[in-house]
């Protein structure tokens, strides 16, 4: 029984080139970017807005919860 062995045949081979993004390709990955922004929903900019948020506050979750209680405390004193 003979085993027949099989070169790999795939796109993603550099075969001794540069391994450097050509321009053509980052152009066909902008031209999909672009296709795939323009079928997004309209609230994924407010979702982007609310990540972008989170992210930043995150860190600074202990001085968020002081800032919003001193906030309550001042508020309700003016009351």
């Amino acid at each position: 029984m003979e085993i027949e062995t099989q070169t790999p045949h795939w796109s993603t081979s550099s075969f001794g080139g540069l391994t450097d993004t050509s321009a053509t390709e980052l152009a066909a990955l902008r031209a999909h970017l672009d296709w795939c922004n323009g079928h997004r929903g309209p609230l994924f900019a407010l979702t982007c807005a609310t990540e972008a948020v989170g992210r930043f506050l995150a860190p600074r979750q202990i001085t968020v919860l002081v800032l919003v209680t001193l906030i309550g405390i001042f508020a309700s004193l003016m009351v």
